[in-house]
């Protein structure tokens, strides 16, 4: 593990400060070549990003229980990866009671290991196979992001029954989600059998979680060697999955860095997905990996989106579009190829966090610039949260205790 001693990012309280030309359009342009100055995000900005997922995809269910409610198309449904997001945003932003009923509602949605079936519908959480013929058992990053968000709540409102919820959590996690790969920890993107099945060649690695791995080893010391070595294998899995020039990895690969299996791919290249693709789940995987130099100061962390982040400026953060081939050649095969979204764009600006102030404010100011009016790409759950969730990085509320 290499660490640096007290690895803050380099940004000011309460938001970065720069300045950097935005297109403001939802297909990359270019940018309109002004060059003036560009608001940096703050915590206003922040709030409003939360009260606007919160507005469309927040239903309270009435007795406690909370749940998020998925695409503007399919709003009678939830997945385990709303719920696990909707707490994170809510300990930051200090609403203890939505935290309590979306988790509330998480325990609904448990399967016979302790953690959510991906997709279920109504208040009542029931199974239904209206938008996926297979509805059942977890997807891992719904249940990482549950547990990081019970550690935060039991940090901020200590005293109550967060911890022994999450050790719950952790240890379920630890014994359905993770396999040995020539040695390495690696983490399988659910707990059902299928995955099983295809042993190392189904991987997600923008699931991987470092920084909460080694708080799951602070919250559990029996286990903690195991999460530590989870973290650090990390790095190990991504120095062979990452493309050598632009640091890119796949939506859906195996451990060894290649392609996912047929099966794997296969399942992962549906409704306009592309298993083989930098893309909307590729996306996430600066996010993640910055939270560990945040949190943690760790090098690797750096060296990675460092990477990622010198590609990005080489291309030009207002002409990033949303698919890409892991050589930065546009992915032109992917239905909205083009689109320039916050879901490539946020995860971008909080990986450049660990490079400098100046190029994480570029690309924040970006990111607040692109439309998210009613019938723009952005208008939709996924952006929405993505949104909110960059933004709390990116004026420093996203903390191992929850914001504070």
């Amino acid at each position: 593990m290499n660490q640096a001693t007290g690895g803050t990012l380099p940004v000011a309280t309460g938001g970065v400060t720069g300045s950097g030309g935005a297109s403001g359009g939802t297909t990359a342009s270019g940018g309109d070549g002004s060059g003036g100055a560009e608001p940096s995000p703050n915590a206003a900005d922040a709030l409003a990003a939360y009260e606007a997922w919160k507005d469309i995809h927040l239903e309270d269910c009435g007795s406690g229980v909370m749940r998020v409610r998925w695409e503007n198309a399919k709003l009678d449904a939830t997945v385990s990866e709303g719920i696990g997001y909707g707490m994170l945003l809510a300990v930051a932003h200090g609403e203890q009671s939505v935290v309590d009923g979306l988790y509330a509602y998480s325990k609904l949605m448990h399967d016979e290991n302790g953690l959510m079936h991906w997709l279920r519908y109504g208040c009542d959480a029931h199974h239904e196979l209206k938008y996926n013929e297979h509805p059942d058992y977890a997807a891992a990053d719904g249940d990482l992001d549950v547990a990081m968000a019970l550690l935060q709540a039991d940090c901020r409102w200590p005293g109550g029954s967060y911890g022994d919820e999450a050790t719950a959590v952790i240890t379920a996690i630890k014994d359905h989600m993770f396999m040995d790969h020539n040695g390495l920890a690696v983490l399988q993107p659910g707990d059902s059998a299928w995955y099983d099945g295809l042993g190392n060649g189904c991987v997600n690695y923008s699931y991987f979680a470092p920084a909460y791995y080694r708080e799951f080893g602070k919250h559990v010391p029996a286990d903690q060697e195991f999460w530590n070595k989870a973290a650090d294998d990390t790095y190990d899995l991504l120095a062979v999955a990452s493309n050598g020039t632009t640091g890119l990895v796949r939506n859906w690969g195996s451990s060894d860095g290649n392609q996912a299996t047929p099966d794997c791919h296969n399942a992962y290249s549906q409704n306009g997905s592309r298993a083989g693709s930098y893309g909307d789940d590729a996306a996430r995987t600066p996010w993640r990996i910055a939270t560990d130099y945040a949190w943690n100061g760790n090098l690797e962390a750096k060296a990675w989106n460092d990477k990622v982040t010198a590609w990005v400026k080489s291309v030009g953060i207002t002409n990033i579009v949303q698919w890409y081939n892991l050589d930065g050649t546009p992915d032109t095969e992917a239905i909205t190829w083009d689109d320039h979204t916050v879901i490539n764009i946020g995860p971008f600006a909080v990986g450049a966090m660990t490079l400098d102030a100046a190029t994480t404010a570029e690309f924040a100011a970006e990111m607040l610039a692109i439309p998210t009016s009613e019938g723009s790409h952005d208008a939709e759950y996924f952006p929405r949260m993505l949104k909110a969730l960059s933004l709390l990085n990116l004026t420093d509320q996203f903390t191992i205790c929850g914001g504070m």
